[in-house]
């Protein structure tokens, strides 16, 4: 499909890696992938313990310099709810949409698998002049970014370091923000109904709004599905004896803002009429709250007649969960005062779900500062532990990556861009977590930016990337290996 397109070996690469299924923590068949490649091609490689592979290149110009260029393996696995795709097994079904690349009704995987194309194909060619290559193709950075904090970086000798895993032309990355993950497992206590033929069931769905990626988006005031799910639920808490909810879901990853999210209900025959006046009401109400960042938003009322129901949530359980989605940390939190227009702070509720007899949620908070990052996780810890007898684990926190005063590759970037466009790259900082900070945290004296092309809706199924940005950041990345 994209054999005729430039830059053709970037696309060549692109296209035969969409075809390997590699969401986070299933990255072992492209990790023999780049393995394969490295032995057929004759390069001296390393693929460690976690799949990880650091490819080496020895220089074919007159500079003595090692440069490092690094992207992940993996991807988000996100699709829209009618599509049927097993990402464990089947690859990405790409199309072309005028100037950009898009799948299929699943996320795309260039976040980041153009990154992995631009390695395969600089390391490839023979007709680039580069100074000595050291490659590194790392696992499971969208889940915790183990593949980076597990990489032995005595294996690189390299003093400068390019991850190619930003998703803006013109835009050199140089910092972003720490995280780590809230993982919850709930109590659910249930209720068997002796009265369940007065019950009518339905399901409650909230669908239609763009997600997006928990950091980079975090500030667009896009819905939570999970979120406005349990906001509109909050309301017929006094309905008592006459309303349960049986089943609660939503989002499909931590790092992404959940999209659609559903609860079964049962509500008493007799009470029906009233609670369709409310639900109409409250529905009309959130709705015209997000009329302006989520125009597409749907919420439905189904009715349910395959269920067979025995059992609910105790109306305890039910008002527990409501109130702690309700009263947890999502959003923005703070903004830079440093920065101006720089999420400083923020969290994202990214996954419900329920499993055996628990209800579990994943909750990924952020913050360019530890002190801000260690009160996000107190706060939403309290708020939970409070309500129930939860088990809650902090898990693969990552550091934050400063900006460094000074930098010779972001002087090479910077030259390169300007002689390529006759304009000045704009140097950034992200509300997002890059490898960039594990990588420095473990060698502090490592000189590193983040670039790369134009990628829109990341971690969603609207996720496509752009085909003239591609060709410009492959020049762009030609001309800052010219300049090392």
């Amino acid at each position: 499909m994209l054999e005729n397109i430039e830059p053709n070996r970037v696309m060549y690469y692109f296209e035969e890696i969409s075809k390997i299924p590699r969401g986070s923590g299933n990255e072992k068949a492209i990790s023999d992938y780049i393995a394969n490649f490295a032995r057929e091609h004759g390069f001296e490689y390393i693929q460690d313990e976690v799949n990880n592979v650091i490819v080496k290149k020895t220089s074919t110009n007159e500079s003595s310099d090692t440069i490092i260029f690094q992207a992940h393996m993996d991807m988000v696995c996100e699709k829209n709810k009618d599509v049927e795709h097993d990402f464990l097994k089947e690859g990405i079904k790409l199309k072309i949409d005028e100037d950009f690349i898009k799948a299929e009704g699943t996320t795309l995987g260039a976040d980041d698998g153009i990154g992995v194309a631009y390695n395969l194909a600089i390391l490839e060619s023979n007709e680039i002049k580069h100074p000595n290559l050291e490659v590194v193709f790392t696992v499971d950075e969208e889940e915790g970014m183990t593949g980076a904090n597990g990489l032995d970086m005595s294996k690189l000798s390299g003093s400068m370091l390019i991850n190619i895993d930003s998703e803006e032309e013109g835009i050199i990355t140089v910092g972003c923000a720490g995280g780590a993950r809230i993982n919850a497992d709930i109590s659910v206590d249930k209720v068997c109904l002796e009265n369940i033929d007065n019950f009518q069931k339905f399901e409650l769905l909230v669908s239609g709004l763009k997600g997006g990626h928990s950091g980079i988006d975090i500030d667009k005031n896009r819905g939570n599905a999970v979120r406005i799910l349990t906001e509109l639920l909050k309301n017929f808490e006094d309905f008592n004896d006459d309303l349960y909810i049986y089943s609660m879901e939503g989002g499909m990853k931590v790092n992404a803002i959940p999209r659609e999210a559903s609860a079964k209900i049962l509500v008493n025959t007799k009470a029906l009429i009233k609670f369709l006046g409310l639900y109409n009401t409250y529905e009309s109400e959130i709705l015209e709250k997000y009329i302006e960042s989520e125009s597409e938003l749907k919420i439905e009322l189904n009715k349910i007649s395959e269920d067979e129901v025995r059992e609910v949530y105790t109306k305890e359980t039910s008002n527990k969960m409501i109130n702690i989605i309700n009263n947890i940390i999502d959003g923005v939190y703070t903004m830079s005062e440093d920065v101006k227009g720089l999420v400083e702070s923020s969290s994202n509720l990214g996954v419900l779900k329920y499993e055996g007899d628990k209800i579990k949620l994943s909750i990924l908070p952020r913050s360019s500062k530890d002190e801000k990052l260690d009160e996000i996780i107190e706060r939403i810890t309290s708020v939970i532990s409070n309500q129930t007898n939860a088990k809650i684990e902090v898990t693969t926190r990552y550091p934050a990556w400063d900006y460094a005063k000074d930098s010779k590759i972001r002087d090479i970037a910077v030259q390169a861009y300007k002689e390529i466009t006759g304009v000045e790259p704009i140097i950034n900082i992200i509300h997002a977590g890059l490898e960039c900070a594990v990588f420095k945290r473990n060698n502090d004296t490592i000189d590193i930016i983040s670039i790369g092309p134009n990628l829109y809706d990341p971690h969603t199924p609207n996720e496509r990337v752009s085909i003239s940005s591609i060709q410009k950041t492959w020049e762009y990345l030609l001309a800052i290996i010219q300049k090392i």
